[in-house]
């Protein structure tokens, strides 16, 4: 079976949704708790948005096979989702390293890895 650039585009998009959503939750019940509660659940959301991330620029960069010319904008955009996993991944990591004790070094790979998104 042959999957289309612009169908992982779409499936991407919606995995990345579902991530978005899934650490809003437990962003905000964190949040309210004010403990490590719900930070499970930014673990689960990060790592979803990283595979959504990923699908979509997968899918882009099949779309530029049918293409005689690359603009920069199509790389940019493919680079700009792979920095976004790349991201999320490290959002993802940051806050397991955290739960599982280690505070400072979890909190450091956290913020770089929202400083690749960013």
């Amino acid at each position: 079976m042959i999957i289309s650039g612009e169908k992982l585009v779409i499936s991407g998009a919606i995995i990345l949704a579902i991530g978005a959503v899934v650490e809003g939750i437990g962003q905000t019940e964190s949040s309210f708790t004010g403990t490590d509660l719900g930070k499970d659940l930014i673990v689960e959301g990060n790592s979803v948005e990283a595979f959504g991330n990923s699908l979509q620029a997968v899918g882009r960069t099949l779309l530029l096979n049918d293409k005689r010319e690359v603009t920069p904008s199509e790389l940019y955009t493919i680079t700009g989702a792979w920095l976004e996993a790349a991201g999320n991944t490290g959002n993802a990591v940051g806050i397991s390293i955290e739960l599982s004790g280690l505070e400072e070094d979890g909190i450091l790979i956290d913020t770089l890895g929202s400083e690749v998104q960013g």
